[in-house]
């Protein structure tokens, strides 16, 4: 198990860090001289349910893996239309 090492609680509502966060803490950054800024070498990225299927749906078709790609639309045929849109969305950004 690996472990990522915070320079104090603060960073875990971290702008830079969280990548999206409105909240900054600027005298602990590393802009500012913090050499144990986990936000100089990581940020984290969430992928949300909708990318991670639309991966899976391009990746299937890339691979020619036909059952895969049967398997997630199936899958894709009981969420609401809401949902396959965004998928739809994600997808079109990977073709």
């Amino acid at each position: 198990m690996d472990y990522l090492l915070l320079h104090s609680e603060q960073c875990l509502s971290c702008e830079t860090l969280l990548g999206k966060n409105p909240k900054r803490l600027k005298r602990c950054h590393y802009s500012k001289g913090n050499i144990e800024c986990p936000a100089i070498d990581i940020t984290f990225v969430i992928i949300d349910i909708y990318t991670k299927t639309a991966q899976a749906l391009h990746k299937a078709r890339i691979l020619g893996n036909i059952d895969d790609e049967l398997a997630i639309l199936n899958k894709l045929k009981t969420k609401n239309k809401g949902f396959r849109q965004k998928v739809s969305e994600q997808l079109a950004k990977l073709t």
